[in-house]
């Protein structure tokens, strides 16, 4: 039997490839202090034009809900992954002990039919795990995906507005820009401000 769950490795680590661009009210070359003590020093590149950018490799691996959202993510495929490998090996089994027993003629039709349905029987689990708990995690995954886009999103603007940024780049390896300088790189104050934000969330959560 030809394993038919081939789940591709959950994508939506990469999510952003170009850059995205957030309009504030207010630029100027001064620092700000927003609500999370982050701050920046905002860099003009001519007249009221503020920028500053974010790298999204190292908020894949610092902003908290991105790694959180990840490792449950990954708990979840590796706990389908182990019924499928199981149902695989009972097939395979199976199938190397009626070959075994046909060549050297020991095995009665009964037990042949026996083999066969233990067969027939992993084939059948390995569809319905992947038609239940596949696809269930499939959707889940796309979820969790637009979730945290949203999440960025959101941040990344209300961060902008707050330190007088009128760009804010997302920058990413392969993506459409290839090179800012590090000047006005923002990445740790930006995801700082992004982790104190959820900390916030969770405390409204669990209070009663």
């Amino acid at each position: 039997m030809k394993r038919i769950y081939n789940m591709k490795k959950t994508s939506w680590l990469v999510l952003v490839s170009g850059f995205i661009v957030f309009a504030s009210c207010g630029g100027n070359d001064t620092k700000k202090e927003n609500e999370n003590t982050q701050t920046v020093e905002v860099k003009s590149v001519g007249g009221d034009l503020t920028i500053g950018y974010y790298d999204m490799d190292k908020i894949a691996t610092d902003f908290d809900f991105y790694v959180n959202t990840q490792k449950e993510l990954e708990s979840k495929k590796k706990s389908i992954d182990n019924k499928l490998a199981a149902q695989q090996k009972a097939y395979e089994s199976a199938a190397i002990a009626l070959q075994k027993g046909v060549n050297a003629n020991t095995l009665s039709q009964n037990q042949i039919e026996a083999y066969q349905i233990k067969m027939r029987n992993a084939e059948e689990e390995t569809f319905k795990i992947q038609q239940t708990e596949g696809m269930a995690f499939e959707n889940e995954s796309m979820k969790a995906n637009e979730v945290l886009v949203n999440k960025i999103d959101n941040y990344a603007k209300e961060f902008a507005e707050k330190n007088g940024i009128k760009l804010f780049l997302s920058k990413a390896v392969g993506g459409q820009v290839s090179y800012v300088d590090t000047t006005f790189n923002m990445t740790d104050a930006f995801i700082s401000f992004m982790n104190s934000k959820e900390e916030e969330i969770t405390k409204d959560t669990q209070s009663k």
